[in-house]
């Protein structure tokens, strides 16, 4: 939103730091991470967010321009509101919605740090994790596959329930405006 309603240089900040992580996947960053400081959830959480920051500044970016010449901005603006106000009373309830729906569409990616744990960069053996599970559990797949079966279908439900809880907020009303 920033980016949007600010010059170009503050714009140009902004846009250099999302194309970065972009240009870098979090999944590498991850794993560098991993390597030079070990490796724990909440490591994994700040790493994976980071890196997957720079398609939320892009969704926001272009929601924010495309309100930025919208007839209700103008009039706010003319009426003297501040650059601030304006951004979080007007802006951010007119984008939150995709927003969030964006969000839950890329919920797949909660499962990357059960996909580093899977390959061996997780935490402590002993703390067990999804992905540890699948790593442990792949050679009695032949045997035993409820044994690979349940992490995978706890997954499968967590990534399921993200998309449904976000994608229900009613982000389909995209055509919706809130004026205020």
């Amino acid at each position: 939103m920033i980016a949007a309603f600010q010059g170009k240089a503050v714009r140009g900040i902004i846009q250099l730091a999302a194309d970065f992580t972009l240009v870098v996947p979090s999944f590498i960053m991850a794993m560098v991470f991993s390597a030079l400081f070990g490796f724990s959830p909440a490591g994994a959480g700040v790493i994976f967010g980071i890196g997957n920051m720079g398609q939320y500044v892009n969704q926001a970016y272009d929601l924010s321009e495309g309100l930025k010449s919208r007839e209700f901005i103008d009039a706010e603006r003319v009426v003297g509101l501040g650059k601030w106000r304006l951004l979080f009373f007007h802006v951010l309830p007119n984008i939150y919605r995709q927003l969030l729906v964006f969000l839950g569409n890329r919920a797949a990616g909660v499962v990357q740090y059960a996909g580093l744990a899977f390959i061996g960069l997780g935490t402590d053996i002993t703390n067990p994790d999804w992905g540890t599970l699948l790593y442990q559990y792949r050679a009695y797949l032949t045997t035993d596959p409820a044994l690979v079966l349940y992490p995978t279908a706890a997954i499968a439900v967590l990534v399921l329930f993200f998309h449904f809880m976000f994608d229900s907020t009613g982000g389909r009303e995209e055509a919706e405006t809130i004026y205020d």
